[in-house]
């Protein structure tokens, strides 16, 4: 770790290339959420959602999460009474907040993070069985990267070999499987497959 640290900071001849850029948007806020996670305080965030209005909410956060090169804050919402989901590069400003800081009592991530790829879980939504074709080249690559960790092989045929995995399906879980192209063909559940055929036909339209 501290070999990697160095060669992503040297300007002596490289031989180490790390893809996570020095600076990620949003990276300014993390001092301030990390320590209010820390000491236990409640904080007044400015957020801005992409394509809305900015407001303001309180809340206590619980967790900071790098993906994807975006920083994250899982916190609980005092207003909504429920944990949301805030993108770093979204906040406007941060300010301590009056209210009383609300201990983590129902989240913890390791069981969170387990059945989802990336970031995105909708309360209440439950693991499903995702089966896919994988075609050419990509079998071996899928092989010693498995998508996810509960992946497994089904089945293997001469052009193709089909796996499972059990996640819940989320925005995350399409995209990659789409930047996979057509070498990964989702066949299992029937609603995400309608929502991958949905989007690579919006796709399609944009190369015409």
């Amino acid at each position: 770790l501290e070999l990697l640290a160095y060669e992503s900071t040297t300007k002596a001849e490289r031989i180490v290339h790390l893809a996570q850029p020095l600076q990620i948007p949003g990276q300014k806020w993390l001092d301030k959420i990390y320590n209010s996670i820390k000491t236990k305080k409640a904080l007044t965030v400015e957020y801005q959602p992409f394509g809305k209005k900015a407001s303001f909410v309180i809340i206590s956060p619980y967790l900071l999460k790098e993906y994807d090169h975006r920083w994250y804050v899982y916190a609980y919402n005092h207003e909504k009474a429920q944990i949301r989901t805030y993108g770093l590069e979204r906040i406007l400003s941060i300010k301590k907040s009056l209210q009383e800081y609300l201990p983590n009592e129902s989240f913890y991530p390791d069981t969170y993070f387990k059945d989802i790829i990336g970031i995105t879980l909708s309360p209440g939504r439950k693991p499903k069985n995702v089966e896919f074709e994988v075609y050419g080249a990509t079998r071996s690559y899928i092989q010693t990267k498995p998508i996810h960790y509960s992946q497994e092989e089904i089945e293997s045929q001469s052009e193709h070999s089909t796996y499972r995995i059990q996640v819940v399906p989320n925005y995350e879980l399409e995209s990659l499987f789409l930047s996979y192209g057509e070498t990964i063909k989702v066949t299992k559940p029937k609603a995400l497959v309608s929502k991958l055929k949905s989007r690579t036909k919006e796709l399609s339209k944009l190369y015409k």
